[in-house]
């Protein structure tokens, strides 16, 4: 039954975001329409493609079961790094963005409340939108509520993915790249150097796996969506604040504030990733350098006659 009711709400999304698409690009909306419609198709295009697994696809749970077992079996005894600050930021945002999941279905609630036309939502597709009676507002209350339904699920479904395996997987890989260093800077002999290859070579595999699950769904509609859903929502929060009533506003701002969190915070992580293996591999390089140094000296010294 979960199973079904699974693939019932992939199949809805894909559906309400075709419909979304078609309602902002065909639709007869003004320019100021078309840019706030554009903030919720963009985000439905992310969220749909992250939370798409219509074939139950087990690699997300795979990806996660990889992380745990790695800190249980590869990490166990060694001793954790200080702190850094992406890591103090990663405890501050992953709560917000978390809450904010439920937070954007529930501000587009209120916004439907106080104007029910509002693009590209559903309602907003009829032509008697406006019309104010009692069979009709069995109607819209119904279509809302049904909408509200498939807006929550696409959050929930797709941002946990995001949230909980780009951002917290971004931040992981960081901390045992720290931690391989650390590793590094205590090598004295060559048992620690062999150590410290293998811990090297699980990090190296660990990525690539992870890699591998990111660039199939995940990276792709973020590198296409998140950077336009920040630059629209600032266009919208600064030139039609005074058009769109309270509290169904703030949707703008907090799907905005995720955007440049994004942006700002993850690719910044992410591409540390690059530079710091490669100084983790530049350093075992030098240990190994000095340690055949030392073995060459300590020969040579076994062989002058005394």
């Amino acid at each position: 039954m979960q199973i079904r009711m699974f693939k019932l709400q992939s199949i809805f999304s894909l559906l309400y975001t075709i419909a979304t698409f078609l309602c902002v690009c065909f639709g007869r909306l003004t320019l100021t329409e078309k840019f706030q419609g554009s903030v919720f198709l963009i985000l439905d295009i992310l969220l749909t493609a992250t939370r798409w697994n219509y074939s139950l696809d087990p690699s997300p749970g795979q990806i996660v079961n990889v992380f745990i077992n790695f800190e249980k079996e590869i990490l166990k005894g060694h001793p954790n790094p200080p702190t850094s600050l992406g890591t103090e930021l990663m405890r501050i945002v992953v709560p917000l963005a978390t809450i904010s999941l439920t937070a954007v279905p529930v501000l587009e609630l209120l916004l439907l409340l106080f104007v029910p036309c509002t693009p590209p939502f559903l309602l907003s597709m009829f032509p008697n939108c406006k019309e104010c009676s009692a069979n009709v507002d069995v109607i819209k209350f119904w279509i809302r509520l049904f909408e509200s339904w498939v807006q929550w699920h696409i959050a929930l479904s797709g941002g946990t993915w995001v949230i909980f395996i780009l951002l917290v997987g971004v931040v992981c890989i960081v901390t045992y790249i720290r931690v391989l260093s650390s590793e590094i800077s205590r090598i004295q002999q060559s048992q620690d150097m062999d150590a410290c290859i293998r811990l090297y070579k699980c990090i190296q595999m660990l990525e690539k796996s992870f890699n591998d699950f990111l660039m199939d769904r995940i990276v792709p509609a973020m590198l296409l969506c998140s950077p336009g859903v920040q630059l629209i929502v600032q266009y919208v929060c600064i030139n039609h604040h005074n058009d769109i009533p309270m509290p169904g506003f703030l949707v703008f701002p907090i799907i905005g504030w995720n955007g440049g969190i994004t942006n700002v915070l993850v690719y910044s992580l992410a591409s540390g990733i690059h530079s710091a293996s490669e100084a983790a591999l530049v350093g075992i390089k030098n240990k190994l350098v000095g340690l055949q140094g030392q073995k060459l000296i300590k020969g040579s010294l076994e062989l002058v006659p005394y």
